[in-house]
């Protein structure tokens, strides 16, 4: 047994959730959840506050457990003595932070480079605080925190940035972040990439972070995302992600106010590249949107033709032994109404045959009897609605009937 299923074993013995565990032992939701997906070595210190909550000893922790290894590095690595040159003081790097970063493997390996354990410090210290209630419906929760945050700080019904910053007391500061990282944060300061220059992209991710922070500060969503996630290798990241998304979207297009769109315009796919214009937002963000405000049971999507040698090869679905240069359509992003579980991938192949190839030909929308394409080769019954502008085609696939127009009514 190792130590990390050692903890989680003792932990639900004594009836305790992450939250729970977190206020008694004084030791933050997160970093509990990597020692119990065995992600970090706790320190004895640490160790010694979990313990005193179940009123034993630590050699009483590790009955069972297996050698642990090799301790922290008696040297640091150069990359980690410039990470530490540049940053120690600013973010008050202790000791027991140095021996944390240096058991910790990121992403498959050891950081080799200042910046890439600057990366992985800034990714620890996402600090979730506690909360009361339990959440049974994560997507409705986000939405209703972020609409209770609008409610308190902005004096518009679509926020301002600088508005709800102004409010939580957050620091926001535009600088240059590791390839691929758009914004992140530290505490109540927010770091947005300077390399951005697409507006809309730049606002979603300011609001994708404000949603991070307000999920640190209020919520216990990370306890219950941690015990679905545990025994999976990316943890609790990819749907964390993608909840901060929708918040995101509601920042930028409320939903009341989205809501009125559809009950003026119908429920359809031209709602897409519509809202966008209306809010100001990228087409990403109305596609998360569309699909939490809808009247049905859907899965909206963006789909882009995309170079097949440029998609990413650690799949299991692939039988390619090679790669070419042929452009193929594929799913972008993808989002599913509250009540929904199912999901495109991205990266899914549209198969040939599928009506949204139909709409790539046409320039008013596409609809009817079709299937939802899931990267498994699974085909689910449907009606479908695809819409192309540009080089990409929005597709709404409905699992459940789509409502009339007709008896359409707020939500």
């Amino acid at each position: 047994m190792k130590l990390g299923e050692r903890l989680r074993f003792l932990r639900k013995k004594n009836h305790l959730t992450l939250k729970a565990l977190s206020q008694l032992a004084d030791l933050s939701v997160p970093y509990l959840s990597d020692m119990e997906r065995s992600v970090v070595n706790p320190s004895v210190e640490t160790l010694q506050k979990v313990a005193k909550t179940y009123n034993m000893t630590v050699k009483d922790l590790f009955n069972g457990v297996e050698e642990l290894g090799e301790s922290a590095y008696t040297a640091y690595p150069e990359g980690f003595r410039s990470f530490l040159n540049e940053f120690e003081s600013d973010y008050e790097i202790d000791d027991d932070w140095k021996e944390l970063l240096m058991k910790i493997n990121f992403r498959g390996k050891q950081p080799t480079s200042q910046t890439e354990w600057l990366e992985l410090y800034l990714y620890l210290k996402r600090i979730l605080s506690p909360k009361e209630e339990k959440v049974n419906d994560p997507k409705k929760h986000i939405i209703k925190l972020v609409q209770n945050t609008v409610k308190k700080y902005s004096s518009t019904e679509v926020p301002s940035f600088g508005e709800i910053c102004a409010g939580l007391g957050l620091d926001v500061r535009e600088t240059s972040l590791p390839l691929g990282i758009d914004g992140m944060h530290k505490g109540k300061t927010i770091f947005i990439n300077s390399e951005i220059e697409n507006e809309e992209r730049k606002r979603f991710t300011q609001f994708h972070e404000v949603t991070h922070y307000l999920i640190e500060k209020e919520g216990d969503l990370i306890s219950e995302l941690h015990d679905a996630t545990w025994n999976q290798d990316d943890g609790y990241e990819r749907p964390l992600e993608q909840l901060c998304n929708i918040g995101a979207a509601e920042f930028l297009m409320p939903s009341k106010a989205f809501s009125k769109l559809y009950e003026e315009r119908g429920f359809n796919v031209k709602l897409i590249p519509f809202a966008a214009r209306y809010f100001k937002c990228s087409t990403i963000a109305t596609t998360i949107q569309l699909a939490q405000v809808a009247p049905n049971s859907c899965i909206t999507a963006v789909c882009e033709s995309i170079p097949t040698d440029t998609i990413p090869s650690q799949t299991h679905f692939s039988n390619a032994k090679h790669h070419s240069t042929k452009q193929k359509l594929h799913v972008a992003y993808s989002a599913s109404s509250p009540a929904t579980k199912y999901l495109l991938v991205k990266y899914t192949a549209i198969p040939d045959d599928h009506l949204i190839h139909e709409a790539s030909l046409q320039t008013q929308p596409v609809e009817g009897e079709s299937y939802v394409p899931f990267r498994s080769g699974k085909k689910m019954p449907c009606y479908c609605e695809a819409l192309a502008d540009g080089d990409r085609i929005y597709t709404l696939f409905h699992l459940t009937p789509p409502p009339n127009p007709d008896q359409m009514t707020l939500i």
